[in-house]
């Protein structure tokens, strides 16, 4: 569970306090993640080194349980090493959540590609099925401090939590 102190509008949605809390339907989300410690990740034999900072990784929630189910798999400290994902949730928190229902892993990732200082830290990251884009991982340092400015479609919503726990049924 993401624990997250109540506060204000964020994007023009509330803020979500919990995974419990996410929807059960598809879409897309982008995990806030926090790492106090580098890594080496090996992704098809190649190994990439990812120093200490903050990362946005752009997936999606199209199966059982929606977003609510997949983001509450990827806050969980134990789990099968599936996914890319599981490497980097593995050593690091998730800080938070950014949800788009109904939206894409595609559209997030190109929209905050965008953000000045973002940094495709390993190609291939978690897009190993994406013909579009060169990766669904971003470095983009100062990311937590400053997730409230981020702008956001009317449709997503923002969660900041405490960090890896519990994952939602």
């Amino acid at each position: 569970m993401l624990d997250a102190p109540g506060g204000p509008d964020v994007g023009g949605a509330p803020m979500i306090g919990a995974t419990n809390d996410l929807p059960r339907i598809g879409g897309a989300y982008a995990l806030l993640i926090e790492t106090r410690s580098p890594a080496a990740i090996v992704l098809r034999g190649v190994s990439f080194g990812l120093e200490p900072g903050e990362y946005l990784y752009c997936g999606s929630a199209r199966g059982p349980g929606g977003i609510r189910a997949r983001v509450g798999r990827h806050a969980r400290k134990k789990k099968a090493l599936r996914w890319h994902i599981d490497r980097l949730t593995g050593i690091g928190r998730v800080r938070g959540v950014i949800i788009a229902p109904g939206g894409t892993e595609c559209a997030l990732f190109a929209r905050f590609a965008a953000f000045e200082g973002a940094v495709v830290p390993a190609p291939g990251f978690g897009s190993s099925d994406c013909r579009h884009c060169p990766s669904h991982l971003l470095r983009i340092d100062g990311l937590i401090a400053n997730a409230r400015e981020l702008p956001l479609e009317p449709s997503e919503n923002l969660v900041l939590g405490a960090g890896n726990s519990r994952a939602a049924t």
